[in-house]
């Protein structure tokens, strides 16, 4: 009887230390939430938000042209992020190509594990692609946290639209 009381009473204690380990647990991952929801204004962003200027950057594309944040002041600029490494950046990509032949465009294209061959295939009609790693000063300057992204960016140099798809950006561009 008493091994059967000691087994329950060791029990019970594990069971009232995981709850307080659980609550624990909980009470953090609020905390994450409410610093994280105050840093972008209530609701996570995979990039600038819109009306934001976008900072300066430097890069070279394929061709070995140097492209800074002012080749987005020569009119309603289309920016294309892509990685290596997303699933559904190639399928988007045919699809920036043949937009950019109508509206001044430069894709990014994030290296990851995988080759950039199949994306930079796709984005050949494109006049202006930088190859980067993950984290390149491209992608800093625009925040991106998520693949496949696209921006459109005003003269002025600040974001008027982004988002994950094209279409509504397209719409957008030709207004």
């Amino acid at each position: 009887m008493t091994i059967g009381l000691s087994a329950v009473l060791v029990l019970c204690g594990l069971v009232a230390v995981n709850l307080v380990l659980t609550a624990g647990i909980i009470r953090k991952l609020r905390e994450y939430e409410r610093e994280r929801a105050g840093h972008t204004g209530g609701s996570w962003q995979p990039g600038l938000a819109d009306g934001t200027k976008v900072p300066s950057f430097t890069a070279a594309t394929t061709t070995g042209e140097t492209v800074d944040e002012e080749i987005l002041r020569d009119g309603v600029t289309l920016v294309g992020f892509f990685s290596t490494d997303c699933g559904s950046c190639l399928p988007k990509a045919p699809a920036f190509a043949d937009t950019a032949a109508s509206t001044p465009a430069l894709a990014v294209v994030s290296t990851g594990r995988t080759a950039a061959d199949d994306l930079l295939q796709a984005l050949d009609a494109v006049g202006r692609v930088v190859v980067e790693a993950e984290g390149g000063p491209v992608a800093t300057a625009f925040a991106v946290a998520a693949y496949p992204l696209f921006f459109l960016v005003g003269p002025d140099g600040a974001v008027l639209a982004s988002g994950h798809e094209l279409d509504p950006l397209r719409r957008l561009a030709r207004a």
